[in-house]
């Protein structure tokens, strides 16, 4: 999928998202937002090129959104990856060399990846065959191993220039069995047997006829003189798988190091945009708040302004009694919009974990024993959750003692 595509799928699933939780559809629409954003900056060639991990990705919860969600992100990030993030010099490189052996030399993806690292091990090899691969030619001055170029083995010898550069590395890590090999039977291009052969097929034919062992790949090829040769070649081709498995082993371990390193990274922009997004909305919460009292101290400032300038009559004292009580209500209204809400427990039993005794008081009468005598103040509860608890006083019964009486 290209960059349209993949940006009208994240457009469209968060779009028609749905959630009956409003703090969910706050952060869908916040996604539509950025990924539009996204859009035009990408198109302008003015979004940033060097993220590790979009930003997109810390408004993915796992725990609440679907995999659909997920996945349409992960896909616009390998995109950003691919296709637009900065890239260093040998992120490039790598990927040119690669690209190459893909087509041009036919290789499959793991012997791709094998044969890079292998050329890998000798970094001058490695970067003079990146320059072959770019340039499509042997460098004027090429590296010499042991007297031979890269270029040298390709004119004189039936190797591919992968080929050549793999003999690089066969000549200087067994530098004397390599050009025993040479000298012993790897035919010149010049020989009448190699102009008789007209394609790979024949080629890997009459090296079955001469038991010719590849030195690495099916373009290099030694001839072994004797049985001793060929134990000696044995060995050499069960080292080379080794190599090629550790090489592998190595490939792999490193992809899951970066894996992990990219979820770690992942999870701890995650946990920090949490964080920054809990914060927010209690932000908004606490101000809030603040506001309404701060409209509610504006309030009652005015009402003293008013009623320090009247008389102290019955009918300005009950009219200020109404404006007290209406302050008491509005404070109510303050905390109902924070769903906080007073109650009452139902009946004269004490319920300890809604209620509080604030005092006892002395009653002979012993039905009413730790029953509800006054309700000081109301309870606050938010949901199920108690705030504050009822304030009560209970009566407690005491016996009364009988006056002697006198004879």
């Amino acid at each position: 999928m290209n960059f349209d595509e993949i940006m009208s799928k994240c457009i469209d699933i968060f779009s028609n998202a749905s959630s009956s939780d409003p703090c969910c559809m706050k952060r869908y629409e916040s996604v539509v937002s950025l990924l539009g954003e996204m859009k035009t900056e990408i198109v302008t060639g003015t979004y940033p090129r060097d993220y590790s991990v979009l930003p997109l990705f810390h408004y993915i919860e796992r725990n609440m959104d679907s995999d659909e969600m997920y996945n349409a992100i992960k896909m616009l990030d390998k995109w950003y990856v691919d296709n637009y993030r900065n890239k260093s010099e040998a992120v490039l490189r790598r990927e040119k060399i690669r690209n190459y052996l893909l087509s041009d030399c036919g290789l499959s993806e793991r012997r791709a990846d094998m044969a890079i690292s292998k050329l890998a091990r000798h970094k001058d090899i490695y970067l003079e065959f990146s320059e072959y691969v770019a340039n499509k030619k042997f460098p004027k001055e090429g590296l010499s191993v042991v007297g031979y170029t890269a270029e040298a083995l390709n004119q004189n010898y039936p190797l591919s220039p992968l080929g050549a550069y793999n003999y690089l590395i066969y000549l200087r890590e067994m530098p004397e069995k390599a050009l025993a090999d040479l000298k012993a039977g790897l035919p010149t291009k010049d020989s009448s047997k190699i102009e008789a052969i007209t394609d790979q097929e024949e080629v890997q034919k009459t090296m079955d006829e001469k038991n010719v062992t590849p030195v690495d790949g099916a373009e290099q090829v030694t001839e072994v003189p004797n049985e001793a040769d060929a134990s000696q070649t044995e060995l050499l081709a069960k080292l080379d798988a080794v190599q090629q498995a550790l090489a592998t082993l190595q490939k792999t371990f490193d992809d899951k190091i970066a894996e992990d390193t990219h979820k770690n990274g992942l999870f701890d922009n995650m946990h920090r945009e949490l964080v920054r997004y809990q914060n927010g909305a209690l932000d908004k919460i606490v101000d809030t708040i603040a506001l309404d009292i701060i409209q509610l101290v504006d309030t009652t400032k005015g009402h003293v302004r008013v009623y320090e300038k009247k008389e102290a009559t019955e009918e300005n004292y009950k009219k200020l009694l109404r404006i007290v009580k209406g302050i008491a209500e509005d404070l109510e209204d303050i905390l109902y919009r924070q769903n906080i809400e007073s109650y009452r427990v139902p009946g004269h039993e004490v319920d300890t974990r809604r209620q509080k005794i604030i005092q006892t008081m002395p009653t002979d009468d012993k039905s009413k024993d730790n029953l509800v005598a006054v309700r000081a103040a109301d309870g606050y509860e938010k949901g199920d959750k108690v705030l504050r608890p009822e304030r009560i006083k209970i009566f407690k019964y005491e016996a009364s003692s009988e006056t002697p009486s006198e004879n």
